[in-house]
């Protein structure tokens, strides 16, 4: 008799915040495809508030996966995990982007109060991610580069 194996869990991983947003979904996108081109893993996170309740910590859950059927109906190619934790966004995608290849979240579509991308998630995250971090600040561009493009640069959090 053949004992079942536990499934291995690839190494790689690329983590993308999802909150809903245009611009988290764009998130998403660009994370499966870096993630497969690095035969890595996606880890979907879901930021809730502090106080949220079971009931919407599985809501949260259910619209990661709602949202990776919607972008990816034939499947993502690559294997998922979803991860809704509680508290300040800004602080747990930085503890999360340790041992990742990349993080992936979205900015804000309307700055307010004078900030680059809107929000104070990318500037937290900006100095301190522990991987190169990739913005997605524009739902309308591609998931995907065109080809004959040079890639975006990502950006690489710098030690202060």
């Amino acid at each position: 008799m053949k004992a079942d194996k536990p499934e291995e869990t690839p190494r790689r991983r690329v983590v993308a915040g999802v909150d809903g947003s245009p611009n988290s979904l764009l998130a998403l996108r660009r994370a499966v495809y870096a993630a497969r081109l690095c035969s890595a893993c996606v880890e979907l996170v879901r930021v809730l508030p502090s106080d949220a309740t079971p009931t919407t910590q599985i809501a949260g859950l259910a619209m990661l996966e709602m949202a990776t059927r919607c972008e990816f109906p034939g499947g993502p190619g690559v294997r998922v995990r979803y991860t809704v934790e509680c508290g300040d966004p800004a602080e747990i995608l930085v503890k999360r982007s340790v041992g990742a290849e990349l993080l992936v979240i979205g900015g804000r579509c309307h700055p307010k109060h004078g900030k680059l991308l809107g929000g104070d998630v990318v500037p937290y995250c900006l100095g301190r991610v522990a991987c190169p971090l990739d913005i997605c600040a524009d739902q309308r561009a591609p998931a995907r580069p065109a080809r004959n493009t040079r890639p975006r640069a990502i950006l690489k959090a710098v030690e202060s």
